[in-house]
């Protein structure tokens, strides 16, 4: 790991993940990676739950403000007033938490665009990310 840290010395990152890739972008943040900000789509934290830990304790962790962009059938914890959510915001105060409730995990990434709601919600997301960056980097 000390490696990493000297190859990113000086630098700094955007983090944008999908799903479980929150959680990486949670972890690489809370061990000291130069995140600068972190977004994702439809995401999932819960994996820290199976490795014994607490995703709120890891949000609390995070050293840079997130953008969640729920699904409808997402986790409480990652919407707005959830526990992770409500972690985030309270500690920085730029992050951005916002619920899709008509979009089913995966939207962003695999959902079917053809579909008038579904590219109507993809296209919120993404613009919704880049003026996050945009501001936050």
């Amino acid at each position: 790991m000390n490696r990493v840290f000297k190859i990113l010395e000086g630098k700094k990152i955007g983090a944008f993940g999908f799903c479980w890739g929150v959680w990486v972008i949670h972890k690489a943040s809370s061990k000291g990676l130069p995140i600068k900000c972190g977004a994702g789509c439809h995401p999932s934290v819960k994996l820290e739950g199976f490795t014994g830990g607490s995703p709120a304790a890891l949000a609390s962790e995070v050293r840079c403000p997130m953008l969640f962009a729920s699904a409808g059938n997402d986790g409480d914890d990652v919407k707005e007033g959830g526990e992770v959510s409500k972690v985030l915001v309270e500690k920085f105060p730029s992050s951005v938490i916002k619920s899709y409730p008509d979009m089913s995990h995966g939207w962003v990434s695999r959902g079917d665009i053809s579909d008038e709601n579904v590219s109507r919600d993809v296209k919120d997301a993404l613009e919704l990310c880049s003026v996050f960056f945009k501001e936050n980097f």
